[in-house]
């Protein structure tokens, strides 16, 4: 069967040991993770490994701030608003407007 690679963006295990990490030791802080983070959030708000941000990759992004955020001094508390704010306009600008279909139709109800 060999090794697949299931995921390659490193947002993926970046923002579970993060989480982790957060959750064990309540007092954790890495400034290495969170500068890696907010240096690698793409002009256009989002997150992504490859040419183009990825909803995906954001929302990674997105849970590991909220990881950090409750261990963090009010200074970067506002450097994660200023970034989230970016990432959630990028989210929903692209995304937000379109209804989620299953195969039984539209979760909104409609048609």
């Amino acid at each position: 069967m060999g090794q697949r690679k299931w995921h390659v963006s490193w947002l993926y295990p970046t923002a579970h040991a993060v989480a982790a990490l957060a959750q064990g030791k309540p007092q954790w802080r890495e400034e290495r993770a969170l500068a890696a983070l907010l240096q690698a959030q793409r002009d256009d708000g989002g997150w992504g490994a490859g040419r183009a941000s990825t909803f995906e990759e954001t929302a990674y992004a997105l849970f590991a701030f909220h990881a950090m955020d409750g261990n963090e001094e009010p200074t970067g508390r506002r450097r994660i608003a200023q970034v989230v704010a970016r990432a959630l306009e990028w989210m929903l600008a692209r995304h937000g407007a379109h209804a989620l279909t299953y195969p039984f139709g539209h979760l909104d109800g409609g048609e």
